[in-house]
């Protein structure tokens, strides 16, 4: 897949398809798509995304760094029923965002402030067009998703500066989401069971996760001890996924 293509995932999308009414009917046989299922399913996003940070120490001054996409990987269930070449179903998963980004700021660059994903989940509708083993697909739910960020001054990235403190927090938040994509069944089985992989892309809500927490805040340049707000804002990356299939359903 050339990074041309991942760029862009209309054009993988409508390469698929092609290749799908193209492919001579007899490598094709008929497979029964309803029932109960069960998988796993790996992500990747291909662009770097910016979060933000505010940190009340600074005033309103916003400074910006940059998240490296990770690899997400989840395991999913769930049912779809089939009227002739319509495929109906929900499905929904549980796993973990691999995202994370850091970023340095201040006078002397010896602040720092972080995100990270964590345990995440999706619940999804989808409606898919059965061409014997190809299926192409769409979906529409949420996506939801642990954040967990930081701010530090420790004073080891240069000359001490002003203040010195730690402050961390940890927060949920759902998103809208859309996938599209194209499954395609085995004919074979395994252990008696129909099985299926799919490819997809999935489209995030770009409104970002605010985490807010509190910092306290110490040093030469301040009177004791201020206790100062941090807000941190990360958008999730659309991704690129992988699903593998098996029906419980025999």
């Amino acid at each position: 897949m050339t990074p041309q293509i991942l760029a862009n995932p209309h054009r993988w999308f409508l390469s698929v398809m092609v290749l799908m009414f193209l492919w001579p009917n007899a490598a094709f046989a008929q497979v029964a798509w309803k029932g109960v299922y069960a998988g796993i399913d790996t992500g990747v996003g291909f662009k770097t995304k910016q979060f933000s940070t505010n940190d009340g120490w600074f005033g309103p001054t916003t400074f910006n760094g940059s998240v490296d996409p990770s690899v997400n990987i989840f395991g999913h269930g769930g049912y779809n029923f089939q009227v002739k070449r319509f495929v109906v179903g929900a499905e929904a998963g549980v796993g973990h965002l691999g995202y994370s980004g850091e970023m340095f700021y201040g006078p002397k660059q010896d602040t720092s402030a972080t995100t990270e994903g964590g345990v995440a989940w999706t619940a999804m509708g989808r409606v898919g067009w059965v061409y014997r083993q190809v299926m192409p697909y769409f979906a529409a739910g949420v996506i939801g998703s642990q954040n967990k960020a930081s701010i530090t001054d420790d004073c080891n990235s240069g000359g001490c500066g002003t203040e010195v403190g730690h402050g961390s927090g940890a927060t949920t938040a759902t998103r809208w989401a859309l996938a599209y994509g194209v499954q395609i069944a085995s004919s074979k089985k395994i252990a008696g069971r129909q099985w299926g992989v799919r490819i997809d892309w999935l489209q995030v809500d770009s409104t970002p996760i605010e985490n807010v927490f509190q910092r306290d805040v110490t040093g030469s340049a301040v009177p004791g001890t201020i206790n100062v707000t941090n807000t941190v804002r990360t958008p999730l990356a659309n991704t690129l996924r992988i699903h593998f299939d098996i029906y419980l359903t025999k």
